[in-house]
Parts: structure tokens; C-alpha cells; sequence
């Protein structure tokens, strides 16, 4: 008999924090069972008419989905013929759900379930009972309501080989065995040493139990006239639970998973001290939600969640000065020294409170300081004094620790020469700002009244200039003008020449002259016609969902929407981009609002038109 326990997960698949929950929940051990280690149950021991059941007091929620796996031993089987049985292993184990007690169960050839109604039950069965019409080989199969009988209605699927039609399951070895539950589909599939062996889809909660989905679940076994010692071992029962934690800033807690799946990744990796174990040590450095995904020696992956919150721990620093000899007290700590401390105070959350102490220890200290002032501007000694002149001050001053400094001022008042050697400024010196002040001096003025020459003042000479202008070439290159220059104003003239009459006595046109060409232009008349709809429909069907001016091309667009208190909720100078019924990105009420549209033709922009109206929003 091996000594290590099985591995037996039930896990809902749902997303659950997972924490530390990996007791087992309290059993009732009946019959012929036995604990024979903290996981582990001997059902029946090899002797004849034995019975033994094991069942969680604990209850689960067919409502919610889960996945169960454990290793079972099944017996060591010799080639001796037991009646139908061609050596003298019987009877198997059920892995059952029932809503009735935790202390059900019989002998026999029912596998320790017969007559236990209602119930849900997978069979792994070793003895070919003919009666219930078993195959001859051992099997697999799923029933209802304690009927072992595989020809009943109770039959809710087939029998079928364990592992195949030769391979004896009784052979002194463990067996996996998975079983899936899809509240979703309600789906159940059984996996045995990993390979799929039944599925059955059916209302279980209403057909079998009466619209109660609330079940103890356990295992049962028993033998007759053939034997075989059959055991089990659970690690993880479907009440496991896992929970949000709370910590400190700062602090670490382990998270734990199931320790005996065969990979383990943890997401995020931050703050993991191992993201690849079932146990990793978390010291997050804010509020982190983990998921954990499990591997098995099935390849069978399950994800879990846990979140983790982190409380911060306050902190404040503060800046403390003490005269040499004195002392500053933080909470119980006495402190006379200059440095940083650090004081923690608890706090009714459960993180301390973290107080920093700057400290400062100030002696009586003598400074000198040397400073020079310009000639009228005022000097403030340290001890709010303000003088003018040079010379020697000393003060004595107390801080607001108390502690005495003498401050020695040594005092020079400085007289700048301000001349700039530049006959474009006048130079002087502004003792309110202690500043030199170099005014510039105005130019004269070197007009010589003579349109034909250029006048200006030299600065580096501070003379006056006049330089001869060459007449200019008065052409503006402009056909409706006669072009000259006045050599007395120094001018030239354009001298307009009248437009001729360019209207051609049809109605049908425009008449204009055009001055750049100096031509007569007729136009065709277009009549321009520019429509807003009186009303729209912005809600999302594709159909009159914006508000926008139609009709004629027009540039130079702008459109305005008013609200009944005169708000305006839509601009737009954007041709082709309408109004959807939104303001500040909020869908506006239904009513009546007002719409302004200036515009101009696209063969007449210099012509601005101004609209007006109401228009309806509608939903």
C-alpha cells in the first residue's frame, strides 16, 4: 500500500481570491472507514460484506461549477476466480452527491450507494455484476438515485472500460480520477488517468434532487463475497475557500494554493518573491489582485484570484530647532541632539503611523558679514535697522529657539561714474535703484524740406544727413490709371481712369468691370438657396442623426445652436459638420432650439448672408 496520500482537488471555477482555506472540512466516517492520515481513508479493509462511506458535513452549490480530482486505490487483485469475477477484487468506489444525511450507505454489489435516493453517482466498479448488467471488465459509468442497475431509467450513461476490456484496475496501484461539473451546460465529465471517459449534460438540480442544489458529496465502497481493500485520500474538498487580505504598506503575507499541482504561475509577478510556487511570499507596494493558474499532472489548468489591499501607513516629517542644552520630546522619546528620528505611533487601522524629526541644535554663534550698498540706496541689518552710510554695525539677536547670535556688518557705500562717453545720452545716477541712467538724447530733426533728398541723423557724429533721392518709377502697372511724378510734392500721381458702362441690357446677367483686366464681365444669374431641416433625430439609427445646413456650395460658413435660455450649445465654422444633439459631450433634452447661419456663395464670398430659424430635436 503506498504511503503517500492522493491528490483530490474540487474547485469552483469561478473566480475566487485565493488565500490560506486548505484544511480539510469536518467528515463522518462510517461503516468500515477509516482515517489513516490527515487525508486519507481506508473504505473497506479486504474482508468480506464490508461497508464504508465518508461525507463532507459541509455542503456544495451544484449552482456553481467545479473540477474534482483524486487518486484512488482500488486493491490488489489475485488471478483467483471470485463467482462472475475472473480474480477476487470487488466491489469499487463511488464518488457521490446527496441531499439526504452523512451517514448513508450499504454493502454489496451497490457499492456502498444502493437505495440512497436521490443522489448523483460515478462508479468506478471492479466486480461484473451480471445482475446489473455489468460488462465483464472493469468500468465506468454514471447513475442516479442509488440504482446500480445499468438497464434502469436511473442509467444516465453507458458503461465503459476503466482503462480497457483486459486491463485489470485492481492492481495494487493509484488511479486519477477527475471530474468536471459546468453549471453553465450542466455539463459533468469524468476523466480517468487522465482520458475522458464519460460526459453527461443534464438538469441534475431539477431532475434528480427537486430543485435543491445543495448537496454533501463524499465517497462510498463496500465488498460481499469478493474483496479488495479500497481507499482514498482527499487534499483540497470543494469547500475551499480563498480570501481577500489586507495588509500594511511595507509588510509581506504568503499566498498559498493547493500544494501538490504539478505548475504554478502567478500574475502580475510584482512584489512575488517566486511567481512559479504554490506558497510565494507577496509584498506588494500598492492594492494587487494575483491570479494563480494550476497545472496538474493531467495538464488540467484551474485559475484563482486573490486580492490583496494594501493600507498605507501615514507619515509626516517635521523640522525641529533646540539651543545647545535644551531638549525635544517626540511621543515617549527625548531627544537632545542634532540628527533625524524616526518615531512610530499605533493607529486604530492597524498601520502605524510613522513621524520623521528633522532636529536641529543651534549654539550662540558670532557671524560677520561684509556687504556694499550704492550711494543713497538704505542697507536693513539683521535686526531690522536700516542705514545709509558705511560703517560698522553689530547685532545681537534671539532666534525663535531663544538662542543668541551676534551679527557683525561691515558696511561700504559705492559711488559708480555713470559717463557712457556717448554724445547721444544724457548720464546721470538714480539712487532708487542704485542704478546708472543713460537717457537718450533726441535726435534733431534734419529735415531740409526738400522732397528729393533723404534726411538722417548720424549718431556717430551726431550730425545731420541729406542724401539725393533718384525720382521713382511711378508705373502701379495698373490699366485703370494714368501714371506721373510731381517733382514739387515729391509724389507720384495715379490719376483714375473712368470704368466704362458695361451693362448689356440682359436681365439674365451680371454686369461688372473688371479692373484687373480692364474688361467688361457678364455673369449668368444663379439663383443660391441654402436649407436647415426643421428638425432631427439623434439617436444613433443612422437616420437624421446630425443637423446641417444643405443646398447651394457656400464657403466662409458659421453655424450656431441656441437653447431655450439663449445658451449657445453647437459652433461650427467646419462646411459638412452638423450638430448631433450633444453638449460638453451629454445629449441635450428634447424642444425647440434656435439656429444662426451666416454664409457666403461660393461664386460670391465677399457677399456675407445671414440666416435664422427654429428647429426641433427629437428622439
Amino acid at each position: 500500500m503506498p504511503s503517500n496520500c492522493l491528490f483530490f482537488a474540487l474547485l469552483l471555477t469561478i473566480s475566487v481570491p485565493i488565500a490560506a482555506q486548505t484544511t480539510i472540512p469536518p467528515f463522518v466516517i462510517n461503516g468500515s472507514a477509516t482515517q489513516i492520515s490527515p487525508l486519507c481513508y481506508r473504505l473497506t479493509p479486504e474482508q468480506t460484506a464490508q461497508a464504508g462511506s465518508i461525507w463532507s458535513e459541509q455542503q456544495i452549490d451544484l449552482n456553481l461549477s467545479f473540477e474534482a480530482e483524486a487518486l484512488l486505490y482500488l486493491g490488489c487483485a489475485n488471478p483467483t476466480p471470485c463467482f462472475e469475477d475472473s480474480d477476487d477484487g470487488a466491489d469499487g468506489i463511488v464518488f457521490a452527491f446527496q441531499p439526504i444525511s452523512t451517514s448513508v450507505g450499504v454493502s454489496g454489489g451497490g457499492i456502498g450507494i444502493s437505495g440512497v435516493a436521490p443522489s448523483l453517482c460515478i462508479e468506478i466498479d471492479t466486480y461484473p455484476n451480471g445482475g446489473f448488467g455489468d460488462p465483464p471488465y472493469d468500468h465506468l459509468r454514471i447513475f442516479a438515485n442509488g440504482d446500480p442497475d445499468a438497464n434502469t431509467a436511473n442509467s444516465l450513461t453507458t458503461s465503459v472500460a476503466a482503462i480497457d476490456a483486459t486491463t485489470n484496475i485492481e492492481d495494487c496501484n493509484e488511479h486519477t480520477l477527475n471530474v468536471r461539473w459546468d453549471a453553465a451546460t450542466q455539463t459533468m465529465t469524468v476523466y480517468f488517468d487522465c482520458e475522458l471517459k464519460l460526459s453527461y449534460t443534464g438538469d441534475v438540480i431539477n431532475d434528480i434532487f427537486g430543485g435543491d442544489p445543495n448537496v454533501f458529496w463524499g465517497f462510498t465502497s463496500a465488498t460481499g463475497a469478493c474483496t479488495s481493500e479500497q481507499r482514498v485520500c482527499i487534499s483540497i474538498p470543494p469547500t475551499f475557500q480563498t480570501n481577500d487580505t489586507t495588509i500594511c504598506a511595507g509588510e509581506s503575507i504568503a499566498l498559498q494554493a493547493p500544494d501538490n499541482a504539478t505548475s504554478y504561475l502567478w500574475t502580475p509577478s510584482d512584489g512575488l518573491s517566486d511567481p512559479n510556487i504554490a506558497n510565494p511570499i507577496a509584498t506588494p507596494n500598492q492594492t494587487t489582485t494575483y491570479n494563480v493558474a494550476l497545472t496538474n499532472e493531467c495538464n488540467f489548468v484551474t485559475n484563482f484570484e486573490v486580492t490583496i489591499t494594501v493600507n498605507p501607513v501615514p507619515v509626516w516629517e517635521q523640522d525641529a530647532q533646540i539651543c545647545n542644552g535644551e531638549f525635544f520630546i517626540v511621543g515617549s522619546s527625548i531627544y537632545v541632539e542634532s540628527g533625524t528620528y524616526t518615531t512610530t505611533f499605533g493607529l486604530p487601522t492597524g498601520c502605524d503611523s510613522i513621524v520623521i524629526t528633522n532636529l536641529s541644535v543651534v549654539d550662540n554663534v558670532t557671524n560677520s558679514i561684509a556687504d556694499t550698498i550704492c550711494l543713497g540706496n538704505t542697507y536693513t541689518l539683521p535686526s531690522g535697522q536700516a542705514v545709509s552710510t558705511a560703517g560698522t554695525y553689530i547685532d545681537t539677536l534671539s532666534t525663535i529657539s531663544g538662542c543668541d547670535s551676534i551679527i557683525t556688518v561691515i558696511l561700504a557705500v559705492n559711488t559708480p561714474n555713470c559717463d557712457d562717453n556717448n554724445c547721444n545720452t544724457t548720464d546721470s545716477y538714480d539712487p532708487n535703484t542704485c542704478n546708472c541712467l543713460n537717457m537718450p538724447i533726441e535726435a534733431p530733426n534734419c529735415d531740409d524740406n526738400n522732397c528729393n533728398t533723404a534726411d538722417s541723423y548720424d549718431s556717430n557724429t551726431c550730425n545731420c544727413l541729406h542724401t539725393s533721392i533718384e525720382a521713382p518709377n511711378c508705373d502701379d502697372n495698373n490699366c485703370n490709371t494714368t501714371d506721373s511724378y510731381d517733382t514739387n510734392t515729391c509724389t507720384c500721381l495715379h490719376t483714375p481712369i473712368e470704368a466704362p458702362n458695361c451693362d448689356d441690357g440682359n436681365a439674365n446677367t451680371l454686369d461688372s468691370y473688371v479692373t484687373a483686366t480692364c474688361s467688361c464681365q457678364h455673369s449668368p444669374i444663379t439663383l443660391h438657396i441654402v436649407l436647415v431641416p426643421s428638425a432631427f433625430t439623434p439617436n444613433g439609427d443612422g437616420i437624421n442623426d446630425e443637423l446641417i445646413p444643405i443646398g447651394t456650395p457656400i464657403v466662409n460658413m458659421q453655424f450656431r445652436i441656441f437653447n431655450r435660455w439663449g445658451q449657445m450649445v453647437f459652433e461650427s465654422t467646419e462646411i459638412g459638420k452638423g450638430w448631433t444633439g450633444k453638449f460638453k459631450d451629454t445629449d441635450q433634452e428634447m424642444g425647440v432650439y434656435i439656429y444662426t447661419l451666416t454664409y457666403s456663395n461660393a461664386d460670391n464670398p465677399a457677399e456675407s448672408i445671414s440666416q435664422r430659424g427654429n428647429v426641433s430635436l427629437l428622439r
